[in-house]
């Protein structure tokens, strides 16, 4: 099993949800793991949903 670890630092503000969102598809094209593959997408669902509720 591969373990990706990276880490954003953002701000509170509403704009770093956008930013988040195309910073973990990069990391994850960086992986090798295209963008419209299903993990790809649950995993940039989750990176927003995170930021919006932090």
């Amino acid at each position: 099993m591969q373990v990706l670890q990276v880490q954003l630092e953002i701000r509170p503000d509403p704009a770093e949800v956008g930013r988040a969102r195309k910073w973990a598809r990069s990391r994850l094209a960086g992986s090798g793991i295209a963008a419209d593959e299903p993990l790809a997408e649950t995993l940039i669902l989750l990176v927003s949903e995170l930021v919006t509720n932090a």
